[in-house]
């Protein structure tokens, strides 16, 4: 297998790092990592920084906002799903002063977990997809996940802007306590940015009629399920933020493919489709990917349950749900 020159200097880089942490300690390593994204933070004036929450959907909404904005200039996003401090203190070093954005996750998955990265990232727009039950406990629940990654909205400056979901009411209590723009976004005839005839029937992907105002705009995209819908409206009211018109980011959104293990259409060579959704799985979203399995036009369906997440906080009845399946499958 031919080894290519930048394969060469990633493979370099990778053994360099291993070293450097065995020599120095991860607290020296993450201390000056932290240090000098601070101060290369505050150096930086032209890029736009937007932060993205929420219990699901935060990393295909980050990735559409990528897609977004990359067709009118470049910039920078967290790697894949990695959220914590130091992971977003990477790809702030690679940000140059003459990029245009830098788009990172921020999670909340316990309290004050939000104060540092945000303390770092200082975004001027930030956007909240839902708020449910990951990471909540007895003493952490659904209305204290919502009160951190609250967070981020009270943190905007009043030139900013908020993208909140107006279907979801712990997430769009968050504008009381923000000084910044509300741009909502959802189903509800009361938010700003809407959709409209929304449907994902398999083999079709998600489509949609954007409705801003007078404004009406077809999309298409290239996920599988209509629990999607928030991500895509959400990371729409981050490309409108930021100056981007509906069109341009219908026409962003439409070329983003799906993420690795998230309702990932993967197709063999002998035929068959599995639609993966095996990166993270909270027992709280099966009953989007049952939706969508049940509505789909395949002549065999099959599903296959492995481990689920959170279980533990779930009624016993919900347990009940893979067992009927089949009978609904048929319905």
């Amino acid at each position: 297998m031919r080894v290519t020159l930048s394969t060469s200097i990633r493979r370099f880089r990778r053994a360099l790092a291993w070293r450097l942490h065995r020599l120095l300690g991860d607290r020296i390593i993450y201390g000056t990592l932290l240090a000098s994204a601070r101060l290369w933070r505050r150096m930086l004036k032209k890029p736009v920084f937007i932060g993205v929450t929420g219990s699901a959907g935060k990393t295909m909404a980050k990735e559409l906002v990528l897609g977004i904005l990359t067709h009118k200039g470049k910039g920078v996003g967290n790697f894949s799903s990695y959220n914590n401090i130091e992971e977003i203190a990477k790809p702030m070093l690679r940000l140059r002063p003459t990029h245009g954005f830098f788009v990172t996750e921020l999670t909340g998955d316990k309290p004050y977990a939000m104060d540092k990265p945000l303390a770092l990232v200082q975004p001027s727009i930030g956007i909240v997809t839902v708020v449910r039950d990951d990471h909540s406990s007895k003493d952490y629940p659904r209305e204290a996940i919502a009160k951190e990654k609250g967070k981020l909205i009270a943190s905007l400056p009043a030139t900013g802007t908020a993208v909140l979901n107006a279907d979801d009411e712990l997430v769009l209590a968050m504008a009381a306590k923000s000084s910044a723009r509300v741009i909502t976004y959802g189903l509800s005839p009361n938010a700003e940015l809407r959709a409209e005839d929304v449907s994902s029937v398999w083999p079709d992907r998600l489509q949609m009629t954007l409705v801003r105002g007078s404004e009406r705009v077809e999309l298409r995209t290239q996920l599988c399920g209509t629990h999607w819908v928030p991500s895509v409206l959400g990371a729409i009211g981050g490309g409108l933020a930021a100056g981007m018109t509906l069109v341009e980011c219908a026409t962003g959104v439409a070329s983003v493919p799906p993420f690795d293990g998230r309702m990932q259409a993967v197709t063999t060579p002998d035929g068959v489709t599995f639609i993966r959704d095996d990166y993270k799985a909270p027992l709280w979203t099966v009953d989007a990917c049952f939706e969508f399995m049940k509505s789909a036009q395949a002549k065999r369906k099959i599903i296959v349950i492995g481990e689920l997440a959170r279980y533990w906080l779930a009624e016993r009845s919900h347990f009940q749900k893979p067992r009927s399946l089949p009978r609904k499958l048929r319905t």
